[in-house]
């Protein structure tokens, strides 16, 4: 029986309502509320819908979810945040699997198919993926209804509603916390970004999830800085990260039409069309790069301000 459509829209995360006067752990605990609220908003049309933007946004939660606790780095410790962490990862890797091959099916192959149409058949490739498409979201559907899923939630919900056990942190102003945290998701953007040519491909996947990891840093606090600063450092950070994305997903198809060709041999032919469309995509996209990272690095650092 085929899904009926969500009554509802996909939910896209907000910004944390964040104060100069709470301390770190009370913030870290109103980004967490947040970020559970996105990923619960989102379930209902990812268990009713077969919309894909249900799952990215679930996906998107759970990856800022994770981010938490390197923005909060000494406020979440490592000891209370590693078993959440391993649910979390178990619950994304099942996202992720069915959002590679959203990605494929919705924005890789069209194009590829569109210019070689005459070419070259792609039925048998799109049914294959397609049928694994459906038991992706039966194993998702079946997570989100889980008794494991449910611990989850109250774990994070009971987390978000502790009292502030860190006295140390309790006087800590919060924009210092801040421009600490940033500053370091910074560096670690920075460092790998200025020899990008010499990296290798999981490097420069590497140097992909820092660069998310900084955008969301920014994004946490944001509610702290002026609204037109931060949007225009975002801006230069999602450009860069827009390219490293493409790349990625690059990346991530050629992965998932070998592991297909693996399973059915007579895919081959289509493989290599695949692997030749991405080979040159992946060459234009390394154009835009360097502007990029340029334009990043030229971004007015706004939390720095006095």
């Amino acid at each position: 029986m085929k899904k009926k459509a969500a009554t509802q829209t996909p939910s896209i995360a907000q910004t944390p309502r964040l104060r100069a006067d709470m301390t770190p752990q009370e913030a870290a605990q109103t980004v967490v509320s947040e970020t559970v609220r996105h990923l619960q908003a989102n379930v209902p049309g990812v268990l009713e819908s077969d919309d894909m933007e249900f799952v990215h946004q679930a996906r998107v939660a759970l990856r800022r979810l994770r981010s938490t606790n390197k923005a909060f780095t000494g406020i979440i410790t490592d000891e209370e945040w590693q078993s959440v962490d391993e649910e979390i990862e178990w619950l994304a890797k099942l996202l992720g699997d069915a959002r590679d091959l959203d990605v494929f099916l919705m924005e890789t192959l069209p194009p590829i198919e569109q210019a070689l149409m005459l070419d070259a058949d792609f039925g048998p490739l799109k049914q294959a993926m397609l049928k694994r498409r459906v038991l992706c979201r039966k194993k998702i559907r079946a997570a989100l209804t889980s008794v494991r899923y449910g611990a989850l939630l109250l774990r994070l919900l009971a987390w978000t509603n502790e009292e502030t056990q860190q006295e140390k942190f309790h006087r800590f102003k919060l924009r210092n916390f801040a421009r600490q945290s940033m500053n370091k998701r910074w560096r670690q953007v920075n460092r790998p970004a200025q020899k990008w040519r010499s990296l290798n491909r999981e490097q420069r996947h590497d140097l992909r999830k820092k660069a998310k990891t900084l955008r969301y840093a920014v994004e946490f606090f944001s509610a702290l800085y002026p609204p037109k600063k931060v949007e225009r450092y975002v801006n230069k950070l999602q450009s860069l990260q827009q390219i490293l994305g493409v790349l990625n997903d690059g990346v991530a198809a050629q992965w998932l039409m070998a592991e297909f060709i693996k399973k059915d041999a007579s895919l081959e032919p289509l493989g290599k069309l695949v692997f030749g469309w991405l080979a040159c995509e992946a060459t234009r996209s390394e154009t835009y790069l360097q502007h990029a990272i340029t334009q990043w690095q030229k971004a007015k650092v706004f939390w720095r301000d006095k």
